[in-house]
């Protein structure tokens, strides 16, 4: 993240250059009291017009630049956050999808919205905040320094004496920061598994248990965000209180200077007036560096994120894919080994076998989303490892058991925001059996609820023929399909023609496998 805010760096420092002159403005109100006070023993009306004149000068400079500095800050909050989910999105959608696979969902959705926000709050802010206390506070030094030399070193020592307090609580922030994440993200994923399966734990009758399991879940992540706001606010208010008791302290030593004529009252009232310049940043630069560190366990989250991913390998080439000593484990269990294939242009396969066999994941591997096999997979003679993974999903299609609707119309469902014509989407929906009434669909209800099982496959398919693959890959396709959709769906199967297509299936006959080139039986490799 620190290179992301490098980027923008000039942002940075001009928001902290505001920051500091506002706080600047602000101190020279106690100038202003000091003038008015001490203008009241031996001043005339002409010297308080003057500092009227300069009272509405400085007003009017707060006010434009405590609008410019929260312009400036939130400017760079929105910039940060927008090239930081940037480049977690790329990492992503660049990443094989086993790797994806390596986190859970919720995972993601918390360090998208709760971690960001905590990073946003507890982090991005205070790194320019911080910069302008430490301004404010040398500005305010300084204006002390002005007022008398010995009375601000006396001040200095308080100082010192409080700066050593925050120290105590880092500790407490931290484990607090950390817990609450970890709360947030448990309570997102069983949010996530039931919500997903509503439907059946609405038919199971099982609601009681399930709604009493979210709410367990949901007290415990509470009871963290409050402990998280106690350590926090428990911080704040201790230091404030040590802050508090300096201050009176420092107050104290100015009465001394001023009985003893060194200083005039009115410039006892400014110096008391700038202690809560100095004090007020003492405080500020304690807390933002505390809630810094405690911030420091979710950044660390996010930073293999944030890494320039720079996609190596060759293009893809069509041709022949050939497997050799193919092999992979999961777990520390063989699931393949020895496999020994060879996938023809212009050629059609079938794959059967028993569950468990290791089906799907042979189509899987072929489509690219394992790294971690042994052997070698060719692809015209070069193997994946050596090629671009987006090079290999332009050319290698793989449909699954998990395809998903989008919460828009048909043909956008279809298309899935490429790029392509209208006239092509068309083409390839009614390739895969929909009727013109059927493709201007302008809504498929919430996670298609408005369609069968039968279209939600057409879909799937269709999406993946849009652009001319030059491999198919159906992993069960009329899994889960009724035996008019099974019909249906086998037909269309045979009838689609691309230069590889392999289909997994357990429904098969002996009229469906004959229409293809090969088979390859499971079985056999036992």
């Amino acid at each position: 993240m620190k290179n992301i805010i490098k980027k923008h760096r000039s942002l940075w420092l001009l928001t902290i250059f505001v920051g500091i002159l506002l706080k600047a403005a602000n101190i020279s109100v106690a100038y202003i009291l000091a003038s008015i006070i001490d203008t009241i023993t031996k001043g005339t009306a002409k010297d308080l017009k003057i500092i009227g004149i300069y009272t509405i000068i400085v007003l009017i400079s707060i006010v434009v630049l405590g609008i410019l500095y929260s312009y400036l800050g939130g400017k760079f909050s929105e910039k940060i956050l927008t090239d930081t989910k940037e480049k977690f999105f790329k990492n992503i959608f660049t990443s094989p999808i086993y790797r994806f696979q390596e986190k859970k969902v919720s995972y993601y959705y918390n360090t998208l919205t709760q971690d960001l926000e905590q990073v946003n709050t507890n982090y991005l802010s205070l790194t320019y905040e911080i910069i302008v206390s430490l301004g404010g506070l040398i500005v305010s030094l300084a204006a002390l320094f002005y007022i008398n030399i010995k009375m601000s070193l006396l001040f200095l020592a308080m100082m010192f004496i409080v700066s050593l307090v925050p120290k105590l609580f880092v500790g407490i922030q931290t484990r607090a920061a950390e817990n609450f994440s970890n709360e947030y993200e448990s309570y997102v994923e069983e949010l996530d598994n039931i919500l997903s399966g509503f439907e059946s734990i609405k038919l199971l009758n099982i609601t009681k248990a399930l709604y009493n399991k979210i709410l367990s879940k949901d007290a415990k992540m509470e009871n963290a965000r409050m402990k998280k706001k106690l350590a926090d606010y428990g911080t704040l208010y201790g230091i404030s209180g040590i802050s508090f008791l300096s201050q009176i302290g420092c107050m104290m030593i100015g009465a001394i200077f001023t009985m003893k004529g060194e200083i005039t009252t009115g410039m006892l009232i400014a110096a008391v007036q700038i202690l809560n310049f100095v004090f007020g940043p003492i405080n500020e630069i304690a807390q933002y560096r505390n809630l810094m560190k405690s911030n420091k366990v979710i950044r660390d989250k996010l930073e293999p994120f944030l890494v320039d991913i720079d996609e190596k390998g060759t293009q893809m080439t069509k041709g022949e894919i050939i497997l050799e000593d193919y092999g992979i484990s999961f777990d520390d269990k063989e699931v393949l080994k020895d496999l020994n294939f060879k996938f023809e242009p212009n050629k059609s396969y079938a794959i059967i076998g028993p569950s468990g066999s290791g089906k799907s994941v042979l189509a899987k591997s072929l489509a690219g989303y394992y790294e971690n096999y042994f052997g070698d997979i060719y692809y015209n003679g070069t193997e994946k490892r050596d090629i671009k993974p987006s090079s290999l999903n332009e050319y290698v299609r793989y449909i699954g058991t998990n395809s998903f609707i989008l919460n828009d119309n048909i043909k956008e469902n279809i298309r899935m925001y490429r790029d392509i014509p209208e006239s092509e989407v068309r083409e390839v929906a009614k390739l895969v059996g929909f009727d013109d009434s059927f493709i201007e669909k302008e809504s498929l209800g919430n996670e298609g609820k408005y369609i069968s099982s039968g279209e939600y496959q057409r879909i799937a398919i269709a999406r993946a023929l849009l652009d001319n693959p030059f491999c198919l890959i159906l992993d069960e396709p009329t899994a889960n399909l009724d035996p008019v959709n099974v019909e249906g769906i086998t037909k269309l199967i045979a009838d689609i023609e691309v230069p590889i297509k392999i289909v997994i299936t357990h429904h098969y006959t002996d009229e469906y496998l004959n229409s293809f080139d090969e088979v390859i039986d499971f079985n056999k490799l036992k």
